[in-house]
């Protein structure tokens, strides 16, 4: 069983990252997720996201400097729409994985051109 961090114990940087992952979903996906930490360095993913709208980062991987960083940068974006093209395509290696990803990733333009104020809100 994945071990998963109690919302108490998240770290400033952690609450920031899950509050933009939420926000930025709203946006991208059209309805609310669920951002939730595990921290295990045996579970080989560095997050995972499925239909049901739970994302799940596993500090284990990342480790706790992944968080403390501005949550619109390149590496948390890429991570995002990656876990985020699971919501209709499970298969990494199919074309609709791909066309989901660049899907996902037209919206996130189209959003920073007509919404700036939307990013500089979370910059750090």
């Amino acid at each position: 069983p994945m071990k998963l961090s109690p919302e108490e114990k998240w770290r400033p940087g952690m609450r920031h990252s899950a509050a933009y992952a939420e926000a930025l979903a709203e946006r991208l996906l059209n309805r609310p997720i669920q951002v939730r930490f595990a921290n295990d360095v045996k579970w080989p993913f560095s997050a995972t996201y499925g239909p049901s709208g739970d994302l799940t980062f596993n500090v284990g991987k990342l480790g706790y400097a992944f968080f403390d960083g501005d949550p619109t940068r390149e590496e948390m974006t890429a991570l995002l729409l990656h876990e985020w093209a699971h919501e209709d395509v499970s298969d990494h290696l199919s074309s609709d994985f791909y066309r989901a990803i660049c899907r996902l990733a037209g919206k996130l333009l189209q959003l920073a051109l007509d919404e700036p104020s939307f990013f500089t809100g979370f910059r750090r």
